[in-house]
């Protein structure tokens, strides 16, 4: 039996880059690792990968990508999953991001 994320928590998937975190969170919403399953996934991003352009052709799990931290793309009524790529490091979020690397 896979294990099986609770939707009502928050977490931070940290690593060097290239250790699999992005191969990581996609394998979880490919299988829907998630419980019970959000009605939206949410990925924000700031430089746009290969995946990103195919995914919502050949995956059964739509993404929602959205480029930079824009929340008001949002639809805050619904459950929903968000990914935030490597944009906690930019500009004024860097200060809040230190509070949670050492």
């Amino acid at each position: 039996m896979p294990i099986k994320f609770e939707a009502s928590r928050n977490a931070i998937v940290h690593g060097c880059s290239g250790s699999g975190k992005t191969q990581f969170i996609l394998e979880m919403i490919r299988q829907k690792l998630i419980h019970p399953w959000p009605n939206n996934v949410y990925y924000m991003y700031i430089i746009e990968q290969d995946f990103m352009r195919e995914w919502n052709e050949v995956e059964s799990q739509p993404i929602k990508f959205i480029k930079g931290l824009d929340f008001a793309q949002m639809d805050t009524n619904q459950s929903s999953v968000l990914v935030i790529d490597d944009l906690i490091l930019t500009g004024r979020n860097k200060e809040f991001a230190e509070v949670f690397i050492l």
